[in-house]
């Protein structure tokens, strides 16, 4: 896409870059929330050094699964600016955080295991599809 396709997207999904979320595997996570429709959501931003497309490819399958236990996926983008290439991903918002630090907090054991038997679930739906 290009850089006038960027600017819309930046005014559209505006977020701070000094204030990361987590950065993992393929990307940065930063909160955002649309503009036009006011839903929070999480914008990973594909690491500079990347070459291999790998974030690209995990959203664009992402975009074709459904399930309980799998994260909604709003979307991935790609611009050509005068710095190179920038992928993003947009996908749904957790207010409790990422799942270490949510299942670090004390849990019975009888919760820990229903929280252990839905990642096994969406693995598995994964692994499936």
């Amino acid at each position: 896409m290009t850089i006038q396709n960027f600017n819309h997207f930046v005014e559209r999904y505006v977020f701070d870059k000094r204030h990361p979320i987590d950065s993992q595997g393929y990307g940065t996570i930063y909160k955002t929330t649309d503009t036009k429709t006011k839903l929070k959501l999480a914008i990973k931003q594909e690491h500079k050094n990347s070459q291999d497309f790998a974030m690209l490819k995990e959203f664009a399958a992402a975009g074709k699964l459904r399930h309980e236990n799998l994260l909604d996926h709003f979307g991935t983008y790609s611009f050509d600016l005068p710095t190179g290439r920038t992928c993003f991903g947009l996908m749904e918002w957790v207010s409790e955080g990422n799942l270490y630090e949510f299942i670090r907090t004390k849990y019975s054991k009888k919760a820990l295991f229903q929280i252990l038997k839905g990642i096994l679930e969406g693995l598995s739906f994964l692994h499936e599809n």
